[in-house]
């Protein structure tokens, strides 16, 4: 029988409904918990950061959900995604926890307005 030993995992989640971004922990698949966060069936990368953490966001979120935010900076313009999305650290295939704080993603993320 093969068992499987999962690492705990701080992760980042910004949320689209509830218009907040906010830590979290992962304590299973990390694949499997990525898509339950994002809440949709596949995930895929939709920017990587400097440290290595990458922002994983619904593929299909265009077509899955009306609301969004936007990542970026005033001097360099922001980045629109559709949906909720996951901020975790990944390189050579090893998922680990953020390296990125709450309050640096928190200050480059906006939210859709009411217009």
């Amino acid at each position: 029988m093969l068992s499987l030993i999962y690492i705990l995992m701080k992760v980042i989640k910004i949320d689209v409904h509830k218009k907040n971004v906010y830590e979290t922990e992962l304590h299973g698949d990390p694949i499997q918990e990525i898509r339950n966060l994002i809440g949709a069936p596949g995930h895929e990368t939709a920017h990587k950061f400097e440290t290595g953490d990458k922002l994983f966001i619904d593929g299909d979120g265009g077509w899955n959900s009306k609301k969004w935010f936007e990542l970026g900076y005033k001097e360099h313009g922001y980045k629109k995604f559709y949906g909720n999305g996951v901020i975790i650290h990944y390189e050579k295939y090893v998922y680990s926890s953020t390296k990125k704080s709450i309050d640096q993603i928190r200050s480059i993320v906006r939210f859709e307005s009411k217009s």
